[in-house]
């Protein structure tokens, strides 16, 4: 019996090169992620860069009656909550400009109910912002604003900070 070599054991530079480039094509025209996949990534990508610099992740997407956190972390005792907000492409604003004072006072108001829930109302707390450009094409850019907003007075819409006044004295509101 004759032994035969195997055929094409090693493929030419011609193939390597063809399969090279039909892989780039590939990855050009794949669609890009959606939203909510690109906001996964996202919070995974704050996740790692939040332990590399030292904190200690504690919760992650916890939905209150109050709104949702995205990571609950603890950084030399002080409570942090941060709000990842990912994007696709630079805009003209970063992805932090979503977070509206709307969404800051969301944002508190689950706060609270969290440190209610867990018993935690001696904690410090501090409000940080993670902002990810995510391109297509490219390594992701990540922005952390430390401290990026303070507590807000949680309120319904509509109601006014000072009571209304009919222009009564105030003998007559006491009444």
């Amino acid at each position: 019996m004759v032994d035969r070599e195997p055929a094409n054991p090693r493929p030419s530079s011609r193939s390597t090169r063809w399969s090279s480039c039909l892989s780039m094509l590939a990855r050009i025209c794949r669609r890009p992620p959606t939203a909510r996949v690109l906001g996964r990534r996202g919070e995974k990508l704050a996740e790692r860069y939040l332990r590399r610099q030292g904190h200690r992740i504690v919760d992650r997407n916890v939905r209150l009656k109050g709104g949702e956190l995205d990571l609950v972390t603890v950084e030399n005792r002080t409570l942090v909550v941060v709000e990842v907000k990912t994007r696709r492409s630079p805009g003209r604003r970063s992805p932090a400009a979503a977070v509206t004072r709307a969404k800051q006072s969301r944002i508190c108001r689950a706060t609270r109910q969290y440190i209610r829930d867990h018993h935690l109302a001696t904690s410090s707390v501090r409000f940080d912002i993670i902002a990810i450009t995510w391109p297509d094409i490219g390594r992701p850019q990540l922005e952390h604003q430390r401290g990026a907003f303070d507590w807000r007075v949680s309120r319904a819409p509509g109601t006014p900070i000072i009571p209304y006044w009919s222009g009564t004295s105030r003998t007559d509101r006491l009444g």
